[in-house]
């Protein structure tokens, strides 16, 4: 039976001992800018869209968060930015999307700015969005897919216990027109995660 998600109620507030998960606020637009500009050739090369452009305003980044905010209301995009708990610095984002909820499933995305990287940020954001969307979503599926050439992306599934199932071969294109071999992940449920202090918040 299907799931209508319009009646699904998700935290307003995640914490974990060193990171603040949240939906997107207008307020949130300059600090986006910031994280942007940092790492836009490293969005451009691996994920593509708005945050990839090299050249943006802070009127493009309220237009990503109202797009975020749609997204997040129809439940067709769900997506938190993130915050170092200890400076406080906007570190990147994770979220679910391709959202079907006929069956349901989803995939999971995540960003973190170039400052932050090598800190395992990466991985404790998808793995709070691994126990979300088991939690609060019911989803049945949950893939993390990414291109064969980006290992350190790969790697994240591993540690977090998703199934390897196969390489989708010329997949998606990237920015500048390559066609990237996708590595893909599941799971099908939160059983035995890495342990990590998790305070959701409605």
């Amino acid at each position: 039976m299907a799931v209508n998600p319009l009646i699904l109620e998700l935290p307003r507030s995640i914490e974990t001992d060193r990171l603040i998960m949240r939906p997107w606020q207008q307020g949130d637009a300059q600090q986006l800018h910031k994280l942007q500009q940092e790492s836009w050739e490293q969005f451009n090369k691996w994920y593509g869209g708005t945050l990839a452009k090299e050249k943006t305003s802070k009127d493009d980044m309220k237009a990503y968060i109202n797009g975020a905010l749609s997204g997040w209301y129809d439940r067709s995009w769900i997506e938190f930015v993130t915050f170092e708990k200890e400076s406080g610095k906007m570190i990147g984002t994770a979220s679910l999307h391709h959202l079907d909820w006929s069956v349901p499933k989803g995939r999971i995305g995540y960003i973190v700015r170039n400052s932050a990287g090598g800190k395992g940020y990466a991985t404790e954001m998808a793995n709070v969005m691994t126990r979300l969307a088991f939690k609060f979503l019911d989803l049945k599926r949950l893939e993390i897919r990414a291109s064969i050439e980006n290992p350190a992306s790969n790697k994240i599934p591993r540690k977090l216990g998703y199934q390897f199932l196969t390489v989708f071969e010329k997949n998606k294109a990237s920015v500048n027109g390559d066609l990237w071999d996708l590595e893909i992940h599941v799971r099908f449920d939160a059983k035995d995660l890495p342990k990590i202090n998790i305070n959701w918040s409605e």
